[in-house]
């Protein structure tokens, strides 16, 4: 409060004192006299008395709060206010103007001013300053780093790029709407900032690139900058496990989301008009048009690669160095809590770009061996059994694609009964020199039964079910007296005799749903581990035993072939191996 905001305040004071100790009739002459002291009109003196705390003394009207306006009225001034306006928020048509409207088409009886009206507006909750006020909303947490990670494109609206001539700043009389040419001459020539940020500790990735616009090209070669390790001073990479962020054409172009899919990313893209749903990343944007861009009219930058110089230098200074707002630590610091778990490392960018080639989906049909035949980009043909997942049939069609993590094992997508995708991850069949499989049977020494397929179990269960016998030589023997199928119940003309055409009704359909695919690992039961077991550990059968009972209570549904050496290991460390070769339990 300045000196004559103070004595104004005195002023009115020491007037409500004297209003007070007046009498009857000498109150006006008081607030005339202050009207024209302090310039104002006397209602303006009485709303400052009040704010002051002055009570008049006066009874309160019995209409009071009360106004002839009535709520659906209020309602539709205020609703032809706000459909008036523009997308951008601009006030076109003033509340005097949608009163006399209003009252021209019937919609409105009373008599009122837009000051009254806009008053009854806000006390109903329905002024067009009070509806565009944002929604709420309810804040999201993400549970560890690299759990969410955001991200959005921003074009640089003050810098360019031109040959040689550098970092060019872009002056508003220059480069406006009403001078399309000029834009037009640099447009392969601005500046688009890609930046990415971890909403769990808050971390960001930020790198220029000029283009005329967002492209999947671009996109992914800031992915896959993102993801990789960088060096010691800047920790953030890896994948993330969600990654949230527009309906940009580049973002939701077929590359892209395949890509994206087969690194078992969950993309989710937030409606258009909603910032807020990645509102770090935007924040994240003027921060970085503040406090880096600004510095930038102190230096002469000469290219796109020296501009990227100086964006890491100083990112890797604001997230190693600035507390977070929320967590109060640093960015870095945060983000180096991750576990390994959690943090799953970036594929060769060969390989990521290999899966971003492949457009359409490779499909192999599975042979009678139960296997197929697939080859990675650069490498020969291998085979990979599928002989462990029990819901392939021979001649199936299954959808393969190289795994990007663990090459040359590939990923192979079988769609069930139900229309569930089932996704499964394969290693190359060892062969040997010859050529032959390394755990193939031995002729004339050995012999291995296939596991049954559904298609084969189905087949007997057929059979035996058409001849009301019990065994598959029963059903050969009864074909071979021609005997008729189901005891001869079914007569196979009785359709031709009884036709009757039947009066067709449309049927309405329904939209099919597809569940996210997930990775199943084939699993080892204790008769098929043991023998690998026993193989080789060498164990003697009382030891064996000891460590059958622990397989069985351990895994009782079998052991993840993955997690077998695990498995051994522990039975060749400590105590296991001591209590094994005793035989004791």
């Amino acid at each position: 409060m300045n000196q004559q905001e103070l004595e104004e305040h005195n002023y009115l004071n020491r007037l409500g004192l004297r209003l007070n100790e007046a009498g009857h009739g000498d109150k006006n002459a008081l607030i005339e006299e202050a009207s024209r002291f302090l310039g104002c009109s006397p209602h303006t003196i009485y709303r400052r008395l009040n704010d002051l705390g002055f009570n008049q003394g006066r009874k309160r009207r019995r209409d009071r709060n009360v106004s002839k306006v009535s709520a659906d009225e209020c309602q539709m001034v205020s609703n032809v206010l706000m459909q008036s306006r523009r997308d951008s928020g601009k006030k076109l048509l003033p509340v005097a103007e949608v009163i006399d409207v209003l009252k021209a088409n019937g919609k409105l009886n009373s008599n009122v001013s837009a000051a009254h009206m806009g008053r009854i507006m806000k006390k109903h909750h329905l002024h067009p300053e009070q509806l565009a006020k944002p929604e709420p909303f309810r804040p999201q947490k993400s549970l560890h780093p690299n759990h969410v990670w955001q991200f959005d494109v921003s074009l640089c609206v003050l810098y360019y790029l031109k040959g040689n001539n550098g970092l060019n700043v872009m002056p508003k009389d220059e480069f406006y709407k009403n001078k399309p040419a000029n834009l037009e001459s640099i447009k392969n020539d601005r500046v688009l900032r890609y930046l990415v940020t971890d909403h769990y500790s808050g971390c960001f990735y930020l790198e220029y690139f000029t283009a005329p616009g967002e492209n999947a090209e671009t996109l992914f070669e800031f992915l896959m900058h993102a993801f990789a390790k960088h060096d010691e001073h800047d920790p953030f990479n890896g994948v993330p496990f969600n990654l949230v962020w527009d309906a940009g054409t580049a973002n939701q172009s077929h590359m892209i989301t395949d890509l994206l899919g087969k690194l078992k990313v969950n993309t989710m893209t937030h409606l258009p008009g909603n910032p807020r749903a990645k509102g770090q990343v935007e924040c994240m944007h003027n921060v970085i048009e503040c406090h880096f861009e600004g510095l930038l009219c102190l230096t002469s930058i000469t290219s796109l690669e020296q501009l990227n110089q100086h964006a890491h230098e100083w990112m890797r200074s604001y997230n190693g160095t600035r507390p977070h707002s929320r967590h109060k630590n640093t960015r870095y610091g945060l983000w180096q809590t991750i576990r390994p778990d959690q943090l799953c490392l970036a594929p060769d960018p060969e390989v990521c770009k290999r899966l971003l080639q492949q457009t359409k989906p490779i499909v192999r049909q599975v042979k009678p061996d139960l296997s197929i035949g697939f080859a990675i980009k650069g490498q020969t043909s291998q085979d990979y059994s599928l002989r462990k997942i029990d819901i392939v049939n021979v001649g199936d069609e299954v959808t393969v694609y190289e795994n990007p993590y663990r090459s040359p094992n590939i990923n192979v997508e079988i769609v069930c009964g139900d229309g569930e995708i089932v996704t499964y991850e394969l290693e190359p069949i060892a062969k040997d020199a010859a050529g032959f499989e390394i755990d193939a049977p031995i002729i004339a020494q050995e012999y291995k039964d296939v596991a049954e397929t559904g298609t084969d179990r189905a087949r007997k269960a057929m059979n035996l079910e058409a001849y009301g016998v019990e065994s598959e030589r029963e059903v050969k023997k009864a074909r071979k007296q021609r005997q008729v199928a189901f005891d001869g119940e079914i007569d196979p003309f009785a359709h031709v005799r009884n036709v009757q055409m039947p009066h067709y009704m449309e049927r309405k359909g329904h939209q099919m749903s597809i569940e996210a695919p997930h990775i199943e690992t084939p699993r080892l039961t204790w008769a098929k581990a043991g023998l690998r077991i026993k193989a080789a550990m060498q164990w003697p059968p009382e030891a064996m035993k000891i460590i059958g009972e622990r397989f069985r209570a351990r895994y009782p549904e079998g052991i993840p072939e993955t997690e077998l050496e695990t498995f051994m290991q522990e039975i060749n460390d400590g105590n296991v191996t001591a209590q094994a070769k005793t035989g004791s339990a």
